[in-house]
């Protein structure tokens, strides 16, 4: 079967905008709020000057070797995984979100979530055979802030089948999802070959890193539960003013992420 593909950079161009992300790791830095993560890095050769961290590209070249090239996104029901790189004929579709208010089904009036509103999406998902992987669609209004992730994610996992992507905004939320992560898939050794939760983080455009979700991909690194870094940087506000500068804020910030989880554990498998 024939495959569309889609490409917005010459191999030249994408060479380029690596380039200058290592420039700007190397000269201009990332600002990490955690101090534990940023001692980790400069044990391993960056240089920190207060929050500032700055990055040598051969601790980027180190990373890029040691981290998985493929992995499996794994379901409760083993012949739902999914693996990346995707060798099917077309990518995988998820729900996405997040939200605090929804329309009532019943009454058509807006009012905010609720704990049953994800389980209900989580049943209605796994059903529907076009959705490959759920992505947290709403949050439980309903449950204190302290626990809505961990909360959420073991609603999500009593009445969903296919891998699950969520979030941990700190480092003791990713230890819990871990800890519940591992009992799903059969114990804490299992969690590097068949993860059934990836991780979304993210990044505070231009170039930042808060505390909470730095030390959380550490944990989740440590774990080898994949992470996603999601930066966000927006063209003429929080990126430069050029495509090819904000594309290289975005790389320089994934760059930095996968530096960051391969510190914490060679080989810890990283979504880009």
């Amino acid at each position: 079967m024939a495959r569309a593909h889609l490409s917005l950079l010459s191999r030249d161009e994408a060479k380029r905008i690596h380039e200058a992300s290592l420039r700007v790791l190397e000269e201009v830095g990332v600002k990490i709020l955690s101090p534990s993560v940023r001692n980790m890095l400069q044990e391993h050769g960056a240089e920190v000057d207060g929050e500032i961290v700055k990055i040598p590209s051969s601790m980027v070249e180190e990373a890029l070797k040691t981290v998985s090239r493929s992995m499996v996104l794994a379901a409760r029901d083993p012949r739902l995984d999914l693996k990346l790189p995707n060798e099917g004929d077309y990518p995988y579709a998820a729900t996405n979100g997040v939200v605090g208010k929804m329309y009532d089904l019943d009454t058509g009036e807006a009012r905010e979530t609720r704990l049953s509103d994800l389980r209900d999406f989580a049943v209605l998902c796994d059903y529907l055979d076009d959705i490959d992987f759920f992505w947290p669609i709403l949050f439980p209004t309903d449950v204190p802030s302290q626990i809505q992730n961990v909360r959420g994610l073991a609603t999500v996992f009593e009445n969903f089948r296919k891998h699950v992507q969520w979030q941990a905004l700190n480092a003791k939320e990713a230890k819990w999802i871990a800890r519940m992560t591992s009992i799903i898939v059969g114990g804490e050794e299992k969690l590097k070959e068949r993860s059934a939760v990836s991780i979304i983080g993210c990044t505070i455009s231009p170039l930042t890193f808060e505390a909470g979700m730095a030390e959380a991909f550490v944990e989740l690194a440590k774990a080898w539960i994949p992470v996603m870094p999601f930066p966000m940087p927006l063209e003429g506000m929080t990126g430069p003013a050029t495509i090819a500068g904000t594309l290289t804020i975005a790389n320089s910030e994934n760059l930095a992420t996968l530096v960051m989880i391969q510190c914490a554990n060679p080989g810890a498998p990283m979504i880009n």
